[in-house]
């Protein structure tokens, strides 16, 4: 709006200062103008999580819209009265703060220290879209003799439910045992059919219930090498039907599931599924609340898992549900793979300085990370760690080959 005065009643000839309502009201736009600036800068600084705020210093295109917002060319703090400038500050103080809405999940998140042991449960993530945990015990399937014990809780995979309209998409089914109450817990939030189940990775407490799926009509939907890691198990008659490349996608009555193979991490046919629509993503075990588990005699990699964090950071979400675990954040999704990093880090130095691999082990730094006693921890120490020294070792010798390459004269 554009405000003209004019002499007449109330103003002399040559007077400049605005006075009674039309004071008032260049008081009032003012103080307008100044909040339209405030909320051109909140909606630049209030992005979802892991966005990054810019200001109009380095975002050009901010620019004219926050001068357009302040009145530019029309109303400006210069053309009024230091006393007026004030009482617009005071407006737009007292006025009220822009709340920009947050992504949000309604079930509250907790650590494995705020849970108990108990049964499989489902719980809502957004609308269609669940995720099933559980059971919750001292060990992650049935305890069998002289199976060891660290005292922590211990789950299968965590299961996400799509409910499409059409049809449910599974992703992961735990243990064969669990097959009956994944099922009964899919039956109690929604009436349509399970269509198709997608397999982040080959493990048994991913995939383990794939043969009874099967039994059941489901479709299963797999990476290609994933497949072939069933084949090397012998796994006979739980294969799965379907397969793709480094990259796949289903699309169900009103959903769209994507999946993307990044590479070799965690296993060689690591999947990250992607709900685009809910901006929600399944990791698979390339994150999980606990410590990274590398399976290196299936192609595994620390490096790759790194990789593979982020390259699943450049999709647009912004929940992501681990192998196991709580559902995490794009902050504490870069937040692990921070960690992962300086452990990597500190295995290179581990070896640099010459320490004995049967030694790393000891060596390797862990509580400030947090993983001194993750619920992976063990699994970690008793399988990967010798391999992982190895790992680490080869990237040293792959840089001092660089080093000493050979420079081309000019």
């Amino acid at each position: 709006m554009t405000v003209e005065t004019h002499p007449g009643a109330g103003h002399s000839t040559g007077a400049s200062r605005p006075a009674g309502a039309a004071r008032a009201v260049l008081c009032w736009l003012a103080a307008i103008s100044l909040v339209a600036a405030s909320l051109v800068t909140t909606s630049l600084a209030a992005q979802s999580p892991g966005a990054t705020a810019t200001t109009a210093a380095t975002a050009p295109a901010a620019a004219p819209a926050a001068a357009a917002a302040r009145g530019a060319g029309r109303l400006t703090q210069s053309q009024l009265p230091p006393g007026d400038v004030a009482a617009a500050m005071h407006m737009l103080a007292a006025a009220p703060k822009v709340q920009v809405p947050q992504p949000h999940i309604d079930t509250p998140q907790l650590p494995y220290s705020s849970l108990t042991a108990r049964p499989m449960w489902i719980e809502k993530v957004k609308d269609g879209l669940y995720l099933i945990r559980g059971p919750l015990g001292p060990c992650m399937n049935a305890c069998t003799p002289g199976f060891p014990r660290d005292g922590l809780l211990h789950e299968p995979g965590d299961v996400a439910v799509r409910v499409t309209g059409a049809g449910v998409i599974l992703v992961d089914d735990k243990f064969a045992v669990n097959v009956p109450r994944i099922v009964a817990l899919v039956r109690s939030v929604t009436a349509e059919p399970i269509k198709y189940l997608v397999n982040s990775h080959y493990h048994a407490d991913h995939a383990g219930g794939d043969g009874e799926m099967l039994e059941r009509g489901v479709t299963i939907v797999a990476q290609r090498q994933l497949r072939d890691s069933y084949d090397r198990a012998k796994r006979s008659g739980s294969s799965p039907q379907v397969v793709f490349g480094r990259y796949g996608a289903i699309v169900l009555g009103h959903a769209k599931v994507e999946m993307y193979h990044f590479g070799p991490g965690h296993t060689r046919g690591d999947t990250i599924i992607y709900f685009p629509d809910l901006r929600v993503i399944h990791m698979g075990d390339v994150v999980i609340e606990g410590m990274p588990h590398i399976d290196y005699p299936d192609g595994g990699s620390a490096i790759g898992m790194v990789d593979e964090i982020h390259d699943m950071l450049k999709l647009d979400w912004d929940f992501a549900i681990p192998g196991h675990g709580r559902i995490m954040t794009r902050a504490q999704v870069r937040q692990y793979a921070a960690k992962f990093e300086t452990m990597n880090a500190r295995m290179q130095q581990i070896v640099r300085q010459g320490i004995a691999r049967n030694h790393a082990a000891a060596a390797l730094k862990l509580d400030d990370l947090g993983w001194a006693d993750s619920v992976s921890t063990s699994t970690f120490l008793a399988n990967d760690v010798g391999y992982y020294y190895d790992e680490m070792a080869r990237v040293i010798a792959a840089e001092k080959a660089l080093d000493t390459r050979p420079t081309l004269m000019p």
